[in-house]
Order: C-alpha cells, then structure tokens, then sequence
C-alpha cells in the first residue's frame, strides 16, 4: 500500500518533464525517504538519478518498499494536466498507479504497472569528478543554446578559474566563458579538466533548468558530466552523460 499527497506539484512536474525527454519508462522506487527513480536511456549514455524526498509531501504513507515501473511518457502527459492548484494524490493498487487531481473538478487517471528490469543500469556511486562548479542555471542554458547553434558536439572545460564551452562546426566556431568572481559562479573547485559531449542530450539535459535557479556541474577528463538540480529538502535530479570521444 502507498498513498501520498503533494506538496507542490511543480517539483514532480517539471522533474518528470525533463526526465521523459530521455527516458520512456523507469522503475520507481517507493522507501522511507520518499520516492527514487536510476534509470539509464536505451543507448546507455545517459542515466537519471531523482529523488524526491518524502519532505516534498503533505502526506506519505507506506507499509513496506515498494517498486513502481511505470511509462515515464503516460506520466509526464497527466501530470501536464495539472495545475498549479490542483491537490495531486498518488495511489498504488494491486495492478495500478493512480494520480487523482483535485481542482474545480475531480480528475483520476490510472496507469498499468510495467514489469521492468533494473539489471542494466549501470552504478554510478564510484565516479570521482576532478572539478566541480555551482553555476547560475541561465548561464549554461545560453552556453548550451550558442554551441547548437553551430555544432552537435560541446567541448566543455573548467579550471579553478573559469568554464569554457566551446563548438564548432563545418565553417564556424562559437566560445563561451564564465569567470569566476562573476555573479554566473557561485563556486568553483578542482582540477583543470576537459570533456566533450553530445548536444542533443545537454539540450534535452538543461530542460531541468525550471527547476532550480543554480546547477552543480561535475567534470573530469574524457570522463562522464553529471548536471545536479535541487530544491532544498525537496528534491534531487541528477544526469550524467557518457563523453564523446573526439571523431565520433
């Protein structure tokens, strides 16, 4: 048995959201600090890691952890349904997940549980990032948005200093830089280090920028990128994204 009852809407949202753009269904997973979904995308290059505390609820009741595997598209298509006044309550039953919306009518949607194999997706708890970098959101939206503009690959770098996003295509190049000691870097430690990564998954990725105004951003070389989003004491959604390797 699970029942639960939102607190804010926007943060479940909005995460879902972001997440249906990479992934199309996930196994969520019911404990006593709330709710958590890691899953990887199809081509295993991108993994979602959200956690979505139970401090996010006005009420949260369980008898035991449970797994939910659900279509993260269905869910994304209802929870664009609700408004921002709207009471959302979460339900299982025996072979459903319910979303019931409380507003001038009283809306219920229920959706299949999918059997779904967690086997696959990769652990992601050893990764050591050389640098790490808590940056305005905004800031890597338009880094991001100039480098699409030119190419399909982004070169990212950072030093104690500054971060560097840079692309280039068959006849143009585009460079962006933030500094540090400006009011786009909140903090910035580590190592020099330098990545390149796909663009379709950044701007898919970036997305989650309605979420938090802030993002923490993880680099190392020719080693993944994870993009950290949070609402304090509510929410966590986390992306890492494979690197691309030069000539791809």
């Amino acid at each position: 048995m699970f029942k639960a009852e939102l607190e804010d809407i926007s943060v479940l949202k909005d995460s879902i959201q972001a997440i249906s753009n990479l992934i199309s269904e996930g196994l969520f997973n019911v404990k006593e600090s709330g709710l958590e979904l890691i899953a990887a995308d199809p081509a295993m290059v991108a993994l979602v890691d959200f956690k979505l505390s139970k401090k996010a609820f006005k009420s949260f009741e369980f008898e035991k952890e449970e797994q939910i595997g659900l279509s993260i598209e269905r869910l994304n298509s209802i929870l664009r349904r609700a408004s921002v006044q709207d009471q959302v309550f979460l339900s299982l039953e025996e072979n459903s997940f319910t979303i019931t919306l409380k507003g001038s009518a009283i809306r219920t949607f229920s959706l299949p549980l999918l059997k779904i194999d967690q086997e696959d997706v990769p652990a992601t708890d050893q990764l050591t990032f050389k640098i790490y970098a808590d940056i305005k959101t905004k800031s890597l939206s338009r880094g991001i948005g100039d480098a699409s503009i030119v190419g399909d690959a982004l070169s990212l770098s950072a030093d104690s200093e500054k971060i560097t996003l840079e692309a280039e295509g068959d006849s143009s190049k585009t460079k962006f830089i933030l500094q540090k000691g400006t009011d786009e870097i909140l903090d910035i430690q580590g190592e020099a280090s330098k990545s390149m990564f796909s663009l379709d998954y950044l701007n898919k990725m970036i997305k989650a920028e309605k979420l938090s105004d802030t993002v923490r951003l993880n680099l190392g070389n020719n080693f993944p990128l994870r993009l950290e989003f949070k609402v304090p004491d509510k929410l966590q959604l986390s992306f890492i994204l494979a690197p691309r390797i030069e000539g791809e």
